[in-house]
């Protein structure tokens, strides 16, 4: 990563850092890490979607319309809780996961289940 010039990584597909420690390089480097697994959240959340039976594209332009608050959340508790945003990003996912699926955001390990064969389509 030394010869990296710019401002922002913000990976189009996930897993844009071979570790978690190239966030303290992007982060001691002024470079701004957009966590991929947040801003690439619509993937997942259209899958879900789909596995639940819902077909209305207003219900996931909802649910995407998120991505962009959430990353300024993220943002914003890094700088100051003086972390990286990776470190935020999953001390927020921590959170809500200790929250547990009473809080709405979460599924419980049931729902997460393989559906019967057949039933993808």
């Amino acid at each position: 990563m030394p010869g990296l010039e710019c401002a922002i990584v913000a990976g189009a597909a996930n897993n844009q850092l071979a570790s978690p420690s190239d966030a303290d390089l992007l982060h001691e480097r002024g470079i701004l890490f957009a966590p991929d697994f947040v801003i690439n959240g619509g993937g997942a959340m259209a899958f879900t979607l789909i596995y639940q039976g819902e077909d209305r594209v207003e219900e996931l332009e909802s649910r995407v319309s998120g991505i962009g608050p959430r990353l300024t959340e993220i943002f914003e508790e890094a700088a100051r809780t003086g972390v990286t945003p990776w470190r935020a990003t999953h001390a927020m996912a921590e959170r809500v996961l200790a929250r547990g699926p009473q809080s709405g955001r979460v599924s419980s390990f049931e729902d997460m289940r393989s559906p019967p064969p057949g039933q993808l389509s």
